[in-house]
């Protein structure tokens, strides 16, 4: 539910919100799209703590959509 809601949050900010526009673009509904937005959060903030190493904006690609800075 956290997840959920942090990706809600998500599409709200310059960088995810093209994320969750190009996601919707491939057909998903709205709540399926903030799923898959849960989901990669989750990724990533596992694979940023098992690395130790820091963030990097260029994960949140998905399919062609990716980070771009503004």
């Amino acid at each position: 539910q956290i997840l959920y809601m942090a990706a809600m949050g998500l599409t709200r900010s310059k960088g995810g919100k093209p994320l969750y526009l190009a996601i919707r673009e491939r057909g998903h509904s709205s709540t399926a799209s903030f799923n898959i937005l849960a989901r990669k959060l989750a990724r990533i903030a596992w694979g940023v703590f098992k690395s130790g190493r820091d963030f990097d904006p260029a994960m949140l690609k998905v399919g062609q959509a990716c980070f771009q800075q503004a």
